[in-house]
């Protein structure tokens, strides 16, 4: 059986995909072409989205730097998505013009959450601005104020990663409650670097994947320097193959 190894360097955090090698277009048994509905289509994108999401902050961030909470008060509330990120991108120039008064260069995630007609609960507009740190924090907060009046609440949050990465703080950012969010990023900010390959397993070599997908030995052997931390094995019912996804990091 032919497969595709994908292995997604993302920092000191490594994910491999061991997917069959199969159309864009998923295909039945029986040999015909069968397309991903609209709805299954829309989730497949969302969760990869989301998935990208995190391995590019596992990329470009560590423990040494900020997760931003940004609030407005009654008299600086924005009346639209459009005119909140405005404010948010004056934050952020005020925050680029500081970093290169001393040779820095600013790298950021921003992540504006706001309510939609279709939401079934009403919030207030609110950012998640996530920065390399090279400032003290009061720096950051501070600096979230309109002619030195306090735009709203401003806090900050020191990065906490863990075996998986930052995947707890990337799964809140996107998580769905009917609220609408959106995220944008610095143009300086690192790609996730992905090495591909094609491998033959044979049918008994899948099914002792299955069955002994988390010994981390299997893993660790094939990827000197990491260590295994998850994995997971998925059947897809329309093509009767295995897919497998591994998560492993760099032994520190």
């Amino acid at each position: 059986m032919e497969y595709k190894t994908k292995k997604i360097y993302c920092g000191k955090y490594l994910e491999i995909d061991i997917i069959p090698m199969t159309e864009e277009k998923q295909i039945s048994r029986n040999g015909k072409k069968v397309s991903l509905t609209p709805n299954k289509q829309k989730n497949l994108n969302d969760k990869n989205a989301r998935r990208y999401f995190c391995q590019l902050l596992n990329t470009n961030f560590s423990n040494n730097d900020l997760h931003i909470t940004l609030t407005y008060n009654d008299y600086f509330m924005p009346t639209s998505y459009e005119d909140a990120n405005k404010v948010a991108y004056n934050y952020i120039r005020r925050l680029k013009n500081k970093y290169k008064k001393v040779g820095a260069n600013l790298k950021y995630v921003l992540v504006t959450e706001y309510t939609t007609e279709e939401s079934e609960t009403e919030i207030r507009v609110h950012h998640h601005i996530i920065v390399n740190k090279i400032f003290d924090n009061k720096e950051y907060t501070n600096m979230w104020a309109n002619n030195k009046k306090p735009i709203g609440r401003a806090k900050s949050y020191k990065l906490d990663f863990n075996e998986k990465g930052i995947e707890g703080l990337a799964k809140y950012l996107t998580k769905n409650k009917g609220q609408k969010k959106r995220w944008s990023c610095s143009q300086n900010l690192d790609k996730p670097y992905i090495r591909e390959r094609k491998i033959n397993i044979s049918k008994t070599k899948i099914s002792k994947l299955v069955f002994d997908i988390n010994n981390k030995s299997i893993w660790e052997i094939d990827n000197k320097g990491y260590t295994y931390t998850d994995a997971n094995s998925v059947y897809n019912e329309v093509t009767g193959l295995w897919h497998f996804y591994i998560k492993m990091r760099k032994v520190e």
